[in-house]
């Protein structure tokens, strides 16, 4: 079995991370639309995962997590400063929902403390300058892959991880590169007509095994959503 060897932890929080490898071809192949493996491992942590992604709940679910789901309200991020770049909007948005979660949690009576820590994440495409989050319909997913078909783009995964027995929250964005095969018409319609692109950022999903669709830096899982590798470095700090 392939292990890439970038799945490392890093003690960068701040930006990419130029060290990082290009995965070759064999290990694309081998961690496309699987859980990506990390040096940490899981960490016994109980999470709340802010927010309703069955990629995410699912990504959990494989690695070997204990979590219970309890999605943000539909208008928690719309506090958010849009005018940011990518990096810091993904990072913004994470945080405005686990805000929002916790807000929900400390609403509740009678709720003592509790070892539990919220997982709140936002993931941000960057194509030619512009931020690419869900598409609105199919005419929004045809313009987002016409922009991204035959570049270079950028995925930026903001995570917030927000305890609720009053310890420090952890706040971290990784980010994965990746390149798109110019997309003939044929290739265009087809995939639109699939739906597979309904609820991505950026009308597109590494998990789906497209082979137009090609990972040059980073995680897989952090472009499906959840940077899984990190996630279980940083969760060591709160290691109960």
């Amino acid at each position: 079995m392939i292990r890439p060897s970038f799945l490392v932890c890093r003690n960068s929080r701040f930006g990419p991370d130029p060290d990082r490898a290009i995965m070759t071809d064999a290990a694309q192949q081998e961690t496309r639309g699987r859980i990506a493996y990390s040096a940490c491992g899981p960490v016994a942590v109980p999470l709340i995962l802010a927010s309703g992604s069955p990629r995410r709940r699912d990504l959990l679910q494989e690695s070997g997590y204990s979590f219970i789901v309890i999605p943000p309200d539909a208008s928690a991020e719309d506090a958010a400063d849009e005018s940011l770049d990518g990096y810091h909007v993904a990072l913004d948005r994470a945080c405005l929902k686990a805000n929002n979660v916790a807000g929900k949690l400390a609403r509740r009576e009678g709720r003592s403390v509790s070892p539990q820590v919220i997982l709140a994440c936002d993931s941000v495409v960057v194509c030619r300058n512009e931020l690419l989050g869900k598409p609105l319909d199919v005419l929004d997913a045809e313009r987002m892959l016409r922009l991204l078909s035959g570049t270079r783009h950028e995925v930026h995964t903001g995570v917030c991880l927000k305890p609720l027995d009053g310890r420090a929250e952890c706040t971290f964005v990784e980010t994965s590169i990746l390149t798109m095969d110019a997309l003939s018409e044929e290739q265009l319609e087809s995939y639109l007509a699939s739906n597979q692109w309904r609820g991505k950022a950026g009308a597109f999903g590494w998990q789906d095994g497209n082979d137009w669709l090609r990972l040059e830096r980073g995680s897989g899982s952090n472009v499906v959503g959840l940077p899984l590798e990190r996630l279980a470095c940083e969760l060591e700090r709160f290691r109960i």
